[in-house]
């Protein structure tokens, strides 16, 4: 009991210390929702994805994503967390940003996924695999 005083004495002395009445950042990181995959596509993916640099598979495109898309979408995950190399090119873990959470990963990923889907540019047989 005494370690969980303890423990909360900073955040509370961190709340009296706050002039502008704003919450710490520890605080109101937890409230907030998490972002899309469009918007870390937005700010993390199209570096690469947008023009298909190092042979990266552009948003949209059937013929980047259909090989990708039928191995399924474990097997695009574990390849853009932990990165590879393959012989069309490759792909540095998480994007080159250890920061991004496996989540955030797996939301961008589902997210070019799904514009190949929306696209109307795959059978659904291919879409049920992938998901």
């Amino acid at each position: 009991m005494l370690l969980i005083a303890v423990g909360t004495l900073p955040l509370f002395c961190a709340c009296a210390d706050n002039d502008d009445n704003d919450q710490p950042e520890a605080l109101s990181s937890s409230s907030s929702a998490a972002p899309s995959g469009k918007s870390i596509y937005e700010s993390q993916c199209a570096g690469c994805h947008d023009s298909g640099v190092g042979s990266a598979p552009k948003l949209g495109s059937r013929e980047d994503w259909e090989k990708r898309i039928a191995k399924g979408l474990p097997v695009m995950l574990k390849n853009s967390i932990i990165g590879m190399d393959g012989k069309n090119g490759s792909m540095p873990p998480k994007g080159g940003n250890p920061e991004l959470s496996e989540k955030e990963v797996s939301a961008a990923v589902s997210y070019m996924a799904d514009q190949v889907r929306e696209n109307g540019t795959e059978t659904d047989t291919q879409s049920e695999k992938a998901y």
